[in-house]
């Protein structure tokens, strides 16, 4: 299949949950099978495949959402009845969206997430022929990942984000410096919610971006250098992050 590799991971990081895969293909055929699944690459590059992220796959022409009949938790639902079957269109541009089943995986730092793309299930593990259908010819697919067909997939990460914050008081207010690691896209910095960052539970009155660095302002008055703050933030402005993805900072008032 075809893959993705994130940089090394600086911490210990814990996906506990249902990956969601939103996926932009093209296909010259009018259906076709598709999957994504996980793996954990360990600095040796021994690969690891996640047990269940298989699971996540879907057949194109039943890629219509539906609201479910119960509680699944907000996850992507495709009943898949008759009329709700729609062909490909050849060339066109389609998004799938779909989830993997749940795990409980812990990512060691110095490892990576690898994940996978491919239009065969099963077999990566070695059981046999995938119940997919044989194409003839064989189709072009095409996997999309610009700015308008944004390929992506939520991660259901239960670690704040580790970041750093550099604190400069003021006479009423204080502002804190954010910057994140080095491996983290800039879009995710971007997608962090205004509204959701606080300072050991104050919110923040103003929020921008400065390159990859998060500024907030504070209208708070620390009595004393040396003081530990934590700011604290959620990210979703836009995307869906699972059971939420959120970051922690702490840093110390310096002393005047």
């Amino acid at each position: 299949g075809m893959t993705y590799t994130t940089a090394q991971l600086t911490a210990d990081t814990t996906l506990t949950g249902h990956p969601v895969v939103h996926l932009w293909i093209s296909s010259t055929a009018t259906d076709g099978d598709f999957v994504a699944f996980l793996a954990d690459i360990a600095p040796d590059e021994a690969v690891t495949a996640l047990p269940g992220t298989d699971d996540g796959r879907l057949r194109a022409s039943h890629r219509a959402l539906n609201k479910p009949p119960y509680n699944n938790l907000g996850l992507p639902y495709h009943r898949s009845f008759a009329e709700d079957v729609k062909p490909l269109v050849p060339g066109q541009p389609t998004e799938l969206v779909f989830d993997m089943a749940p795990i409980s995986w812990v990512f060691k730092a110095g490892h990576r997430i690898r994940l996978i793309v491919a239009g065969v299930a099963d077999a990566h593990r070695g059981r046999g022929p995938a119940p997919t259908p044989v194409l003839s010819p064989a189709p072009v697919v095409s996997f999309h990942r610009d700015s308008i067909h944004a390929s992506y997939i939520s991660l259901p990460v239960n670690a704040p984000v580790s970041a750093t914050v550099r604190i400069v008081p003021g006479k009423t207010t204080m502002v804190a410096r954010v910057t994140f690691p080095r491996t983290m896209d800039s879009r995710y910095i971007k997608d962090i919610k205004p509204g959701s960052i606080k300072s050991n539970g104050i919110a923040a009155s103003s929020t921008r971006f400065d390159g990859d660095s998060l500024i907030a302002e504070f209208n708070t008055i620390l009595l004393k250098g040396g003081e530990d703050v934590t700011i604290e933030g959620e990210f979703g402005g836009k995307y869906f992050y699972g059971d939420g993805m959120t970051f922690a900072a702490k840093g110390t008032v310096p002393k005047r």
